[in-house]
């Protein structure tokens, strides 16, 4: 702040900031870290509220602006999260589910768990093809952004179009990826659990 106010005050008589020169100017102390005295003319003080003002107003303003970006990052992400969830639940859910929830719920969890484990590791490798991966990212798309086909004001047809996608594209990527690939990964997971 003492810096500003010395640079206005050198270039305030190029600006013509200052009064006309028949007032006297009036002396402000400001204690600086040498404990300086600068003299100020009374416009000057003027001025310089003017401009703190507008810098206030400006930094409210990109305040609000950040704050608005900040909250549509922050729901693009959450969007994603439920993306990434209902697609590692879809790759693993299958009719042999119904059959490990007959040896109780520690048996369903461990396949759940084991089952999203592979899925993402799956995703990651970078041995996956592009055309599995493009899938998935045109579903994560299409879950993220807001024109779908139907809108998702209408409640049920408008998330049931995104969840037809997401399961669809997900059991697609699986099917696309090498088995050798998904049984290496499927293996890793079952061993690191067993370890």
């Amino acid at each position: 702040m003492l810096l500003g106010a010395l640079v206005l005050s050198a270039w305030s008589p190029a600006l013509g900031l200052l009064e006309p020169a028949g007032e006297p100017p009036a002396a402000v102390q400001t204690a600086g870290s040498a404990g300086s005295v600068l003299a100020f003319a009374p416009g000057l003080g003027r001025t310089m509220k003017r401009v703190r003002t507008r810098m206030e107003h400006s930094g409210e303003r990109f305040a609000d602006a950040l704050g608005e970006a900040g909250t549509l990052w922050f729901w693009i992400l959450i969007a994603m999260a439920e993306f990434f969830v209902v697609a590692a639940f879809t790759s693993v859910a299958d009719f042999r589910m119904l059959d490990l929830r007959r040896q109780g719920r520690g048996a369903l969890s461990r396949y759940l768990g084991h089952g999203m484990r592979t899925f993402f590791r799956v995703l990651r490798d970078r041995r996956t093809p592009w055309l599995p991966r493009l899938l998935i990212i045109g579903a994560m798309l299409y879950w993220v952004l807001p024109r779908d086909l139907f809108p998702d004001e209408t409640f049920v047809p408008g998330l049931l179009d995104d969840f037809v996608i997401a399961v669809c594209a997900t059991k697609a990527f699986l099917r696309l990826c090498p088995d050798t690939l998904v049984a290496k990964h499927a293996a890793d997971v079952e061993a690191q659990a067993h370890a």
